[in-house]
């Protein structure tokens, strides 16, 4: 019996000292959480985030967090609506053992309300209570894993706002926004925002947006502001109807993924984004897609382009004017002095899931090397030499679907066009597309094979865009 009792007593003993060892720990790593989460706050938001106290018990913790508009103008634009700074209240639980709903360990979990009631300025207050159907609340539960990594979700309460007569209304479904983190690696997250429905309506115009949802995985950030990683957004449906403006019902749905990644010591942002008309075979007009996709590729901006950029934003509030352009001026020079800038675009539209329509553009900057020390001298520069400053290359298929689903007479005048084009060599034609293939390097201007260096050379001078040689 006294052996039991002795090990109940050095169990009891251990989980005292962990809890206690625990809530010790859990104060700095809050306190780390809340100064890392102000550091990125300012650096993208322009707000401030402060813990005002903590105050510490065995099993659980309560902390006061205060957050702030740190752009002037922009505060004095939104006290007027809002209460600032905003106070949001923590109650922190010490781990390492918890039973709510289940069991399951880990340093903490913290939560925190953030009532709308409390937040909304007093002259809004009595307008807000009179429209909305009940308070919202922003509700916030963050876990701390013994290992280091941080899980916190936000909800925001779903809305509904009717206007006094009752003919307009403003809806949505909540909102949930989770971020996990690694305090070990601050600057790398994973984050997701979604929410099930959106609605606008009134008497002639009605917007619905449903299944909505963003997901982000990212490594670091480049330069400080750009987020190193993959995000992916979907919007299932979107509705849109106007009798006011005379528009047939829109059906649409959305799709964007978006990757940046560094390649030699370079910035490297790509990124797509697919527009589907739901609804294009209800139109009383043939509409002859049904289906856009975009897509968008940068290369060449270094770490320090990024990073000045950003560290003028940061600091332009409080500057003045001539001298924030002073600075914007200098870095837009060292921007154009600092190397070769690649920019693709490619649009197709399609019909039926076949592409009726092509367009690929790649531009090439390569006129660093007549950058001078200053801007106007390098714009002066690139000017004199703007035979030699950029690359380009493009090309456009036109399938002949697209041609036969115009009107007879849209369709003779295009047509004709087409034929004057076909007959100077810039278009080509086969079975089924109709083809444009243009590019620049070196001076050299070629279209379909067709050399219009002089061409172009002409085209210029008539422009005053260069002196005849």
């Amino acid at each position: 019996m006294k052996k039991i009792t002795i090990s109940v007593l050095v169990v009891a003993l251990c989980y005292i000292a962990t809890v206690f060892y625990i809530g010790n720990k859990t104060e700095t790593v809050f306190q780390d959480y809340i100064a890392n989460s102000d550091k990125s706050s300012k650096e993208l938001y322009d707000v401030s985030v402060k813990l005002v106290s903590y105050k510490k018990s065995f099993l659980s913790s309560s902390a006061e967090v205060e957050i702030d508009v740190i752009n002037p103008p922009l505060r004095a634009d939104l006290v007027e609506f809002i209460n600032l700074p905003i106070k949001s209240n923590f109650i922190v639980n010490h781990g390492p053992i918890f039973f709510h709903d289940q069991l399951t360990f880990g340093l903490a979990k913290v939560d925190s309300n953030i009532i709308a009631s409390e937040v909304i300025a007093n002259a809004y207050l009595e307008e807000f209570n009179n429209y909305a159907s009940g308070d919202v609340v922003i509700s916030t539960s963050i876990d701390f894993n013994l290992s280091g990594k941080i899980k916190a979700k936000s909800i925001i309460d779903g809305i509904d706002i009717t206007s006094e007569s009752k003919n307009e209304r403003l809806a949505f479904t909540p909102i949930a926004i989770i971020i996990e983190t690694d305090s070990n690696k601050v600057d790398s997250y994973k984050s997701s925002l979604q929410f099930k429905d959106f609605t606008i309506n009134s008497d002639d115009f009605y917007v619905n947006v449903s299944g909505v949802r963003v997901d982000s995985n990212i490594q670091r950030m480049f330069g400080g502001i750009v987020p190193i990683g993959v995000n992916k957004g979907i919007i299932n449906d979107i509705m849109i109807r106007s009798s006011g403006l005379g528009l047939q019902p829109i059906n649409l749905s959305i799709k964007s993924n978006t990757s940046t990644s560094e390649s030699s010591s370079k910035l490297l942002a790509e990124g797509s984004v697919n527009l589907t008309l739901k609804n294009s075979d209800k139109f009383s007009i043939p509409i002859p897609v049904d289906s856009i996709n975009v897509k968008v590729k940068l290369f060449g901006l270094s770490e320090n382009d990024i990073a000045s950029l950003n560290n003028i934003l940061s600091i332009s509030p409080s500057s003045n004017e001539d001298i924030l352009l002073g600075q914007l001026e200098l870095w837009a020079n060292n921007l154009l002095s600092g190397g070769d800038l690649n920019y693709d675009l490619g649009v197709s539209a399609t019909k039926d899931s076949n592409v009726v329509v092509n367009a690929d553009i790649r531009l090439g900057y390569k006129g660093h090397k007549f950058a001078k020390s200053s801007l106007e001298e390098t714009l002066l520069s690139l000017q004199k030499n703007v035979l030699d400053i950029v690359n380009a290359e493009l090309e456009i298929l036109v399938n002949k679907s697209l041609i036969k689903s115009l009107n007879k007479n849209e369709a003779v005048t295009v047509e004709m066009m087409l034929s004057g084009l076909i007959n100077e060599g810039l278009v080509e034609e086969n079975s089924t597309e109709y083809i444009v293939s243009a590019s620049y390097k070196d001076r050299v201007a070629m279209v379909n094979k067709k050399d219009l260096s002089k061409d172009l050379l002409r085209e210029l001078v008539n422009l005053k865009l260069i002196d005849s040689p």
